[in-house]
Order: C-alpha cells, then structure tokens, then sequence
C-alpha cells in the first residue's frame, strides 16, 4: 500500500494540473480508508489518466454545454468498492476573515 501512495504522491508532484492533485487526494484517502482497494491501483491506473477519463465523461454527460464529473467517476476509474469518502482538508488552512465591504474598495 505504501509504495502505490508513494507513486500517486509523486505522480501529484510532478504534474501541473492542479485536478490531478485533488485525483490524487481522493484516491490515496480511499485507499488509506479501504486498504483492500489498494491493489486496485494498477501501474497502468494513472491519475492523469483518470483526469482524461473524467473529461471525457463529462463531455458524454455534458447538458446545455456544461459537463459535470464527481469522486464516483475516481472510483469508477480506479475500480474502488465501498462509500465515497471526502478527503479531510489540509491541516494548515485556516478560514479567511474577511469583510465583503472590503472587496469593493
């Protein structure tokens, strides 16, 4: 389990598309989750891939030209059993407190 969130955490590094990161933190919450879905992360499962599988499903379900994709496409790709999970936030953001008045300024 550890080298394939190993390679999932490498794969967000390296890339340049911020959704692939987001991919990422879903897939390796999962699996830390579901342990038993790791083996599910083939060497041919990508998260770049998975971020080209889901543009193309959102093209194929896309209403009035708006095309919409979710964490169950993630699973879809990756083949995951069980209930979707939301990543936990990253520790070190804080809300902003800010004042709408000042946006107008």
């Amino acid at each position: 389990m550890e080298e394939i969130i190993a390679r999932l955490e490498a794969e967000m590094e390296e890339s340049t598309t911020e959704y692939v990161a987001t991919i990422g933190k879903i897939a390796i919450s999962h699996i830390k989750t579901c342990q038993s879905d790791a083996f599910r992360v083939t060497p041919d499962k990508t998260l770049q891939g998975c971020f080209e599988f889901m543009m193309e499903r959102a093209r194929k379900n896309q209403n009035s030209g708006c095309g919409v994709t979710s964490d169950a496409d993630v699973f879809d790709y990756f083949g995951f059993a069980g209930a979707i999970q939301k990543p936990q936030a990253d520790a070190d953001i804080k809300p902003a407190n800010i004042n709408i008045a000042d946006l107008f300024d």
